[in-house]
């Protein structure tokens, strides 16, 4: 029966029948599973033993790395998901060598956890969720996560026109979107913006200036659109047909 030494020297690169053995070990100790679940052999029914084994799936980060290994048999990994904490929720997630259905669990089970996140976690969540997640971040009104939200390549034209269309959106991201390198470029969000009456009426203004002529002819057509942006907006096409006339 190998030492703590000797488990810690072989663990890492020993084949299954070692790591079956290991296993049973009394000598085992935490660090020395830490190296077993490093091992590229690993395989799906040594995984699974210790995913049943009691003494170390007490240990969290045994049970975070069981849901987490690509190998782990799918019923194994989905009975020890729900024991996540939220960050290693998000990670499972948004890991694509996962079986889609945890990650689907994973997803859920973060969601219903949302209410409960601190404002900083939730916009450390927003900067890496996943779009399940993103959808449902994108209906909040707390400026920070939504700013965060932003910056995210999860969050996807629809979902970034909603936001800007919303009538609960946040000034202040409504601002940043009409300069986002990213969503400023948008036909749609440029739209959707000058178009919110929340959108302050100096940022507006500054968008319709940049608008070509066809958004233009968009906006002018949406009569809930604030009054100012569409005089704006008119006077702006009434300028570039008399640009077009003199020349």
């Amino acid at each position: 029966m190998d030492s703590p030494s000797d488990l810690a020297e072989r663990l890492p690169y020993a084949p299954p029948p070692y790591l079956e053995g290991a296993l049973q070990n009394p000598k085992m100790q935490e660090d020395q599973i830490g190296l077993l679940l490093r091992n590229p052999g690993l395989t799906g029914p040594l995984l699974e033993s210790l995913a049943r084994n009691g003494r170390w799936t007490r240990i969290y980060e045994v049970k975070k790395r069981l849901v987490r290994h690509p190998r782990t048999p799918f019923q194994a990994a989905r009975n020890l998901v729900h024991h996540l904490l939220w960050k290693d929720l998000a990670e499972t997630a948004a890991d694509s060598r996962l079986h889609p259905a945890i990650r689907r669990q994973a997803e859920s089970m973060l969601k219903t956890r949302l209410d409960s996140l601190a404002l900083g976690e939730k916009i450390t969540l927003a900067r890496k969720a996943t779009p399940a997640i993103v959808e449902v971040l994108v209906e909040g009104r707390e400026r920070p996560v939504l700013e965060a939200l932003l910056g995210n390549p999860a969050l996807d034209p629809g979902a970034a026109e909603k936001l800007a269309a919303r009538r609960g959106t946040p000034p202040e991201v409504l601002s940043r979107m009409a300069t986002h390198s990213r969503w400023a470029l948008l036909p749609a969000i440029r739209l959707a913006v000058a178009h919110n009456p929340r959108t302050p009426v100096a940022v507006a203004l500054k968008l319709i200036e940049r608008m070509p002529r066809a958004e233009l002819e968009r906006l002018v057509l949406q009569e809930d659109a604030p009054k100012i942006v569409l005089v704006g907006a008119q006077r702006r096409l009434t300028e570039a047909a008399g640009g077009a006339e003199a020349s």
